[in-house]
């Protein structure tokens, strides 16, 4: 069970509830303290219903300070609230899979010392209460020694008294700070990862020094050998693209043999990464998970192998189909009215057909891949064939080509004639709003800027109060 303390200085940040789902993602927390908060009411009900919890408990704030949520999923555990001040909250906490029970206590304690010893009292009455286990998380506000800060002022020694005394008085251990070692699956596709355990185990016969040392090489050996998976993905694409910009200027053997070897080793980096996100995804948060669901002919399937081949099949049906020869011939280019040798046409040939034949999906479900299959259904709007087998057209008339700056003139109009269309100097607009291209400026989206002040008006005289209306005059 892992239980997160977050002191997160105002949850009305606009990346806070993507941070929640990041935490959420990366330790599956089964508790989540949250402090600081600095909204109550309504607000923190509104903002805590965005968040991957079931249960919350929240205290009001003092004005724009202090604040402390407790949040949790039913699934795991279910939570009583004991009692609750501005500086505390205590909850029984029951774990839904055993009859163990122990108490919670979530802390936010307030800057001020005469504010601060009344919630030392607090948990000193706390502890007479009851002999069940007890855990006390939160942020204190005050530290026991000087080895617990880093610069400002020297520790108070009266206060950290009183803290010491609340601790001993309530029969608290303090349980410090460790880093913590996971160990990550995905290590084992690796060669060297045998070498590794071998050589820490070798070194010594005394288990707690064997993985003290297994643990140290195991973090520099995955930061300096085995590498940032999507970095690793990030150059291997790279490295296609420009393949494949090489491919369009002159396809050759060897061009085609490092694109194909390039789409391997990128294969096997995202299965890697598959395994990476689901060791980290939660497989036990009932929210993320598909249980059941119904076919087309409307019976309900329960079985999970059941329910993964049901929506596999459906991908596949949707993406595959019974290639006929006279729609393999439709990707003969022989026919194609383009200025291009015969060894050219040859060698587009090839990168069509193996785009088509090494393009594969994998699934999601439930946290992890299902078995991949290859795409046959490479047909897609604005392939050459498209107006043999669908009989849908391009309409030419319509259709406009952008240019880098960086092409010259002659290539422009060789490309023009072609595709049988003509050249644009600038994207034009989606929805409403030009799109962003080089040597556009702030200038172009002015328009935007005048259409709400045009607005503004009629908003301040219907929709707004007085006070409302001073706001915006």
């Amino acid at each position: 069970m892992n239980v997160i303390v977050w002191n997160c200085r105002g949850p009305i940040r606009p990346n806070f509830v993507s941070s929640v789902m990041d935490l959420v993602r990366d330790f599956d927390p089964t508790i989540l303290i949250v402090t600081k908060t600095r909204v109550g009411g309504s607000k923190a009900k509104e903002i805590i219903d965005r968040l991957p919890f079931d249960g919350a408990i929240h205290v009001d704030t003092v004005g724009y300070a202090k604040g402390i949520w407790l949040l949790w999923n039913y699934d795991a555990v279910e939570i009583t609230q004991l009692a609750s001040t501005e500086q505390e909250i205590h909850a029984i906490v029951k774990v839904s899979s055993s009859s163990f029970s122990w108490i919670i206590s979530a802390i936010y304690a307030s800057p001020r010392l005469s504010e601060r010893q009344i919630l030392w009292q607090n948990l000193t009455l706390v502890n007479d209460l009851h002999n069940m286990t007890w855990i006390i998380l939160g942020d204190f506000n005050e530290v026991l020694s000087s080895a617990e800060k880093l610069g400002g002022r020297p520790v108070n020694a009266y206060r950290a008294g009183l803290f010491q005394e609340c601790l001993n008085a309530c029969g608290m251990m303090d349980m410090g700070l460790v880093r913590p070692f996971r160990f990550q699956p995905r290590w084992l596709s690796h060669p060297d990862f045998p070498n590794l355990v071998r050589d820490a185990w070798r070194d010594s016969q005394d288990p707690d020094i064997a993985v003290t040392s297994f643990t140290a090489s195991a973090r520099r050996w995955n930061k300096d050998v085995f590498g940032n998976l999507f970095e690793r993905r990030k150059i291997i694409e790279m490295r296609l693209k420009g393949v494949h910009k090489s491919l369009a200027k002159r396809p050759t053997e060897s061009l085609l043999e490092l694109d194909r070897t390039l789409r391997l080793e990128h294969g096997e980096v995202k299965e890697l990464i598959n395994e990476f996100w689901a060791m980290k995804s939660r497989l036990n948060w009932r929210r993320n998970r598909i249980t059941h669901l119904s076919d087309n002919v409307g019976n309900l399937i329960v079985d999970e192998r059941e329910v993964a081949d049901y929506i596999r099949s459906w991908y596949v049906n949707m993406y595959t189909m019974e290639m006929g020869e006279s729609q393999r011939r439709t990707w003969d280019i022989s026919n194609w009215q383009v200025k291009l040798s015969e060894e050219e046409g040859q060698g587009l040939s090839k990168v069509i057909m193996n785009c088509i034949s090494t393009s594969s999906i994998e699934v999601l479900f439930n946290g992890g891949a299902l078995e991949a299959f290859n795409l046959s259904r490479g047909i897609r709007q604005g392939d050459k064939c498209m107006e043999v087998i669908l009989g849908q057209k391009i309409n030419k008339d319509k259709s406009r080509i952008y240019f880098s700056p960086n092409v010259d003139a002659g290539k422009r109009e060789d490309l023009c004639e072609i595709m049988g269309t003509r050249s644009t100097p600038n994207l034009g607009k989606y929805l409403g709003f030009p799109l962003k291209q080089p040597g556009s400026s702030s200038q172009d989206y002015n328009f935007a800027i005048e259409m709400v002040q045009a607005k503004l008006p009629g908003w301040k005289g219907n929709l707004l109060s007085f006070a409302g209306r001073i706001v915006l005059a």
